[in-house]
């Protein structure tokens, strides 16, 4: 999986532009250079567009990991709201499952969305 940074799309949030095939690990790794961004606090939100990105690949293990390292994450980003963009039912479904098995842990909101407008007017609320 690939990601850029896009800090001066919009001062309210930080745009992240994801694609190719997910992993645990390049997740992880994409959260990692995050906070490494000298533009981005936590409770800053977050517009993570990820309708380029394939989930087809990832395994039931890589989604639990990729879930256990976001809870993991939790001094960085509590009370941070993160829009998903997703293009397809499918990857809504496991964005679905992902936030069910996070939400009730995490300090985090995330909430996934088909439409960037809708997503952009939820993040600035």
């Amino acid at each position: 999986m690939y990601w850029s940074f896009e800090p001066f799309h919009s001062p309210d949030y930080v745009l992240i532009s994801a694609g190719g095939q997910f992993t645990d690990t390049d997740f992880a790794d994409m959260l990692d250079e995050l906070y490494r961004l000298d533009y981005w606090a936590p409770r800053t939100p977050i517009l993570l567009d990820e309708r380029g990105v394939d989930l087809s690949p990832a395994t039931t293990e890589q989604l639990v990991n990729a879930a256990e390292y976001f809870l993991d994450q939790n001094a960085q980003l509590g009370y941070t709201k993160i829009a998903v963009l997703l293009r397809s039912h499918g990857a809504a479904r496991v964005a679905e499952r992902f936030g069910e098995a996070v939400r009730s842990q995490t300090k985090a909101v995330v909430e996934a969305f088909r439409d960037r407008k809708e997503a952009e007017d939820w993040l600035v609320r």
